[in-house]
């Protein structure tokens, strides 16, 4: 299996990398890691969740979507940095299930088409 790269970081990236850590969330950033494996990992109150960024019309690739269906811990979407740390509070406070990851892939537009972000 060829091994596939990040060709391209979200826009908003940086705005919700600062936006996370000034609220008080460790970041380590995954995006260079390739393979549909969600741009950071995210962390508070000794918990760990994965994050894809997604451009205001951006849409999650059939790899991502794949990977959000297998994920065995929480992944979100996130558009805006205020999505992130809202979606983040449902993490800490244990109201974000499995369930939530799948929510997601419905909600958006297609449910996973090829990413054109």
């Amino acid at each position: 299996m060829t091994r596939q790269y990040a060709h391209k970081v979200d826009g908003n990236q940086g705005e919700i990398v600062t936006a996370l850590r000034q609220s008080g969330h460790q970041v380590v950033v995954l995006s260079r890691v390739g393979d549909s494996v969600p741009d950071l990992l995210v962390g508070r109150a000794g918990l760990w969740w994965l994050c894809e960024n997604k451009a205001d019309k951006g849409k999650l690739s059939t790899g991502q979507v794949m990977f959000l269906r297998g994920a065995q811990g929480p992944v979100i979407v996130a558009r805006t940095a205020q999505e992130a740390i809202d979606k983040g509070g449902l993490v800490v406070t244990g109201r974000w299930t499995g369930a939530q990851n799948l929510e997601q892939l419905k909600a958006e537009k297609g449910g996973g088409g090829h990413a054109d972000d």
